[in-house]
């Protein structure tokens, strides 16, 4: 038997003629149906609004950032001024909607400005971009992670070194 205040918010449908005697609908439990049902709403708005803001298309400047902690051992001085003039070099990349990409790099040890291109692809906040030459490199790929507020892309350089780029 229900009494008192368990009746709070409750209604007794005996009146309702296809209603059994006893049958009891909560108004909590609608009103809680409804703040939840508008709460996952927001929710998913938000996380869709903040997926749109992480869109990786359009320009980017970059630069390396260097952790000497992770410099080798034993390096020549040319070998350190090397290694210490990467820090210098500017990497210009545009990555356009159909997927695609351009890049630019220039300064410290390069001598002559070394462009390249190929695909790209986004998966949350991951970018896998795919060069068509690498300078010659042999990089097959690389991995880059943008910020949640679309306005930062960082990478790994080699070891102890972070490729940043921003807008």
């Amino acid at each position: 038997m229900i009494q008192g205040p368990h009746l709070v918010g409750t209604l007794l449908l005996a009146n309702d003629p296809g209603a059994f005697p006893g049958r009891l609908v909560s108004f909590d439990l609608m009103k809680a149906i409804s703040r939840f049902t508008l709460v996952t709403f927001a929710v998913a708005l938000l996380a869709i609004t903040s997926l749109a803001s992480t869109k990786v298309t359009g320009k980017w400047k970059g630069h390396i950032l260097m952790d000497n902690s992770h410099m080798p051992k034993n390096l020549s001085p040319d070998q350190m001024k090397m290694y210490s003039s990467v820090k210098s070099i500017v990497i210009s990349i545009t990555f356009n909607k159909d997927n695609t990409f351009t890049e630019t790099a220039s300064g410290g040890p390069i001598k002559t400005p070394k462009s390249d291109g190929g695909t790209w692809k986004q998966v949350g906040n991951t970018i896998v971009v795919v060069p068509n030459n690498a300078y010659k490199s042999g990089r097959k790929s690389e991995t880059l992670t943008i910020s949640k507020d679309g306005k930062k892309l960082t990478g790994q350089a080699g070891p102890g070194g972070t490729v940043l780029f921003t807008r």
